[in-house]
């Protein structure tokens, strides 16, 4: 393929607050979010039909109600993707519990991405597809964000750099953060599926704002919630020791953990 067929995902380059974030993203790719919701099938024909009955509807608030306790920030991006949208705020948060939803319904689930470590005295590389509906081809986005910590204090708490599927919060694709670490995402579909912990899209965020990787450990471990459903998380730290490890993350009916496997 030659340089000039290659689509590159626009940037957007974001400081302020979590809902500016969100708002801004959602007004900027208003229409690539439009469409990729439009086009994504099971949102309408499944997602929204199985909240307007009793199980659903008690399930989504759920998982509405430990992210507001425990992810209150990021939930203020997702808000403002639906302000800055004018997309209703369910289907956006819909989209983001949607590998929960998928696997509470049984819908047909499809492997998302691959990851391959190389780690020698010769090469020291992670790399990565990003596979997923097609739904997202041509409308994905890169934003490179510092994130202040509130109106009243410019401080920059979060600076990273990942893509995006549209009306999305960042974290579930590659990424990386000023800290020198380097992430990407694999899915994983566990059998077993917990309503009272917390939606993977979330913790897939806050990975972001990790400084070494013993501090994205204890965020991913979540301790007094745990993960809903599962993911593979993989990292390259750009540090002194040539860090690169794979999380998998599931959950468990007797206990929170997490399992690790260094390469």
């Amino acid at each position: 393929m030659s340089s000039s067929t290659v689509q590159l995902p626009p940037v957007f380059n974001f400081r302020g607050t979590h809902y500016e974030f969100g708002h801004q993203m959602g007004k900027t790719f208003k229409e690539d979010i439009e469409l990729y919701f439009e086009d994504f099938q099971d949102l309408r024909q499944v997602f929204k039909p199985f909240v307007k009955t009793d199980k659903g509807f008690k399930i989504y608030s759920d998982y509405l109600a430990l992210v507001q306790i425990h992810f209150a920030q990021y939930l203020e991006e997702v808000r403002g993707i639906s302000d800055g949208s004018g997309l209703p705020f369910d289907e956006v948060f819909m989209m983001h519990i949607r590998m929960e939803l998928q696997c509470c319904l049984d819908t047909e689930m499809v492997p998302e991405c691959s990851t391959v470590f190389i780690n020698n005295e010769s090469c020291w590389s992670l790399l990565h597809n990003e596979d997923t509906s097609e739904a997202v081809l041509g409308r994905g986005y890169i934003v490179v964000a510092q994130i202040e910590e509130s109106e009243q204090s410019s401080t920059v708490t979060e600076n990273f750099l990942a893509y995006c599927y549209p009306g999305i919060v960042p974290g579930n694709c590659f990424s990386a953060n000023s800290n020198d670490m380097v992430f990407s995402m694999n899915a994983l579909y566990p059998k077993c599926l917990e309503s009272n912990r917390t939606p993977r899209q979330f913790l897939n965020r806050a990975m972001l704002r990790a400084r070494n990787p013993d501090e994205l450990l204890e965020i991913l471990k979540d301790f007094g919630n745990g993960i809903s459903s599962g993911c593979s998380v993989n990292l390259a730290h750009l540090d002194n020791n040539r860090t690169m490890a794979n999380y998998e993350l599931w959950p468990s009916v007797s206990s929170r953990e997490i399992g690790r496997a260094h390469v």
